[in-house]
């Protein structure tokens, strides 16, 4: 077992980040992802941006009584997140993922195993069809263990490190 240094164990790669990102595996889907945090900046920025008009029911104080209200403000973060995620998270390519998982009634002539093509508005489809798996890929997205370069190094094979 190695064992990382302070020094290694917090140093991630800033271009897998923000730039050539991972690949995450969610069942039989893969997705290559930018990190949720670190030196990917574009991503809470467009959280910023998307939130801007749901600031004030975001932000409205839940009292003890409020479910109704912490539903609705779980629900509309939920949202802004899969769309944040969808626009600077995933990049375009994934594999695995067919028509049916992105449609709840497949279009009448088209095959729902079918690859479906990567596109920000099927990843929103996909996600907010499933939003567990949205929940699995969100937290690998958002670990910085997975944007360590010795790591990634480690588990492709490459390293060069003994």
């Amino acid at each position: 077992m190695t064992v990382l240094t302070n020094r290694e164990f917090y140093r991630t790669d800033r271009d897998l980040e923000s730039v050539s990102g991972v690949r995450i595996e969610i069942g039989n889907w893969g997705f290559w992802s930018k990190r949720a945090g670190g030196s990917n900046t574009a991503f809470q920025a467009r959280m910023t941006v998307l939130r801007k008009p749901h600031e004030r029911l975001l932000n409205a104080k839940v009292g003890a009584n409020d479910e109704a209200l912490a539903q609705q403000q779980q629900d509309i973060f939920q949202k802004l997140l899969i769309q944040a995620a969808a626009e600077k998270l995933l990049l375009p390519r994934w594999d695995g993922v067919v028509m049916a998982d992105i449609y709840e009634t497949v279009p009448e002539g088209t095959d729902p195993n079918a690859a479906a093509p990567f596109s920000v508005e099927n990843a929103v489809a996909l996600f907010t069809l499933q939003p567990d798996s949205f929940n699995d890929f969100y937290k690998e997205a958002a670990e910085m263990g997975n944007f360590r370069k010795k790591v990634v190094e480690d588990q492709s094979g490459n390293s060069v490190t003994a």
